[in-house]
């Protein structure tokens, strides 16, 4: 009997614990031992996010403790009578820490009511007094081969497709957002850092800009450096999951997603080594097909036949260039 090692890509989690925080101290309306909803309120705070230091020629229109509104004209420049520049408000808030002397002040962004929802079904197992709570769930925990940035929450997006990201466009609809996709380039990472994308989950990434880009945004790459697909399994289970909440821990790295059904794929296989037989999904690591996915279709003498997804070919390949994601 052929043996092959097994691929620990991703598992169901029956006791997975999401930690969900307040940006500011507020408070927790929930207490521990009850059980909540995906979208129920857990807590709440006033919150505004940091100041901006802004530049300024000319005179300030504005006084120090005045509020401005969003492209309210805050200095101007003129050269005689007649006004040669102007600068406006990015947002709104209140001018303060006004410095004739280098012509800066900030503008402090207006406290707004925040809501926390518990983003992921389950008990609450503890509470941090006016800051957080700790939620017991059922999840799925996908492991990754690459990930760096922070710990990141936040609502998933799915673009392009599972081989690449060719023509998407990365915008203001991915604001403090997730995004899934195939493949992550520079261009991509570069828009998404401009528009305030909280992180990306993708199959391959450019090796060439992670030690000097990623980081900003937190990233989690589960199939490898290069231009790779992501798992067509996973990819697919994405899309269907589309704008819930998950979680990036790109230190371990692991991808958690919130689910309440059994899922057979996701079930993972016990051990380091499994028996090779047909109907089982693998990932090729020959380094001709590296990262792609098939199924055995056939058993050979020293061989393992695979059919290739993304080509729909199949290969004669060695156990030793096979890992095992699922068994049938």
């Amino acid at each position: 009997m052929l043996r092959s090692l097994i691929v620990k890509k991703y598992r169901q989690n029956k006791t997975s614990f999401v930690e969900r925080g307040l940006p500011a101290e507020g408070k927790v309306l929930v207490k521990a031992g009850e059980v909540v909803k995906s979208f129920s309120k857990v807590g709440e705070c006033l919150y505004s996010e940091k100041s901006q230091k802004i530049s300024f020629e000319g005179e300030l229109v504005k006084k120090e403790g005045e509020r401005v509104f969003a492209n309210e004209v805050l200095w101007v420049l003129r050269k005689g009578f007649l006004k040669s520049k102007e600068g406006k408000a990015p947002f709104s808030g209140i001018i303060s820490r006004v410095d004739e002397e280098h012509k800066t002040f900030f503008i402090e962004r207006l406290a707004r009511e925040y809501s926390l929802i518990a983003g992921a079904p389950g008990t609450i197992k503890s509470v941090i007094k006016n800051k957080a709570v700790l939620i017991e769930t059922t999840a799925i925990e996908v492991f990754g081969v690459f990930g760096k940035g922070e710990d990141v929450s936040g609502e998933l997006v799915v673009v392009g497709d599972y081989k690449d990201s060719d023509g998407v466009e990365i915008d203001k609809r991915h604001t403090g957002k997730i995004v899934a996709c195939g493949f992550v380039n520079s261009y991509m990472y570069s828009k998404a850092k401009l528009f305030g994308v909280l992180g990306f989950v993708c199959g391959g990434v450019d090796y060439g800009f992670c030690e000097s880009q990623v980081g900003v945004i937190s990233l989690i790459a589960v199939t490898g450096f290069g231009r790779l697909p992501m798992d067509p399994v996973l990819f697919n289970y994405f899309k269907g999951v589309e704008s819930r909440f998950i979680v990036l821990r790109p230190s371990i790295p692991q991808i958690i997603v919130p689910e309440e059904q059994s899922l057979e794929w996701a079930k993972g296989i016990d051990g380091v080594y499994t028996d090779v037989r047909e109907g089982q999904v693998v990932q090729i690591f020959d380094q001709s097909r590296y990262g792609l996915t098939g199924t055995i279709v056939g058993i050979e003498k020293d061989e393992v036949k695979v059919e290739v997804w993304e080509e729909g070919k199949i290969l004669k390949l060695s156990p030793e260039s096979i890992g095992v994601i699922a068994n049938p």
